[in-house]
């Protein structure tokens, strides 16, 4: 789980080493040292909160005439590599980048059965 820490705003990561979906028990909940340079995106630091972030991020590339650099094309990259990862699995082949199906894999998956 990503959280904001409520006294500083910067993003913390926890982790539950148990089941959460039993509701019969209340998680113990751990948190995750993060060093600071993990949270690197291009030259800016990521460490407070992403959607402020973000929306720094995609005035400023207004300004300057330049994509954002948590854009739509970076984005299309991402979900493209998660739906590859479906093919593969379904297919138990390896998936080639750019993927011939443009659909979402499951959407597919669901039609041919």
């Amino acid at each position: 789980m990503i959280r904001p820490n409520p006294d500083t705003f910067v993003d913390e990561l926890w982790h539950c080493p148990f089941d959460v979906s039993f509701p019969t028990h209340t998680p113990q909940w751990e948190k995750v040292p993060i060093d600071p340079e993990r949270l690197r995106i291009g030259d800016g630091l990521w460490g407070r909160r992403q959607s402020i972030w973000s929306v720094r991020d995609m005035v400023t590339s207004i300004k300057e005439g330049r994509q954002p650099q948590l854009g739509g094309s970076a984005a299309l990259t991402s979900l493209e590599c998660v739906f590859a990862v479906y093919e593969s699995h379904f297919t138990g082949t390896r998936a080639t980048l750019p993927l011939k199906e443009r659909r979402h894999p499951l959407v597919n998956r669901l039609q041919n059965t």
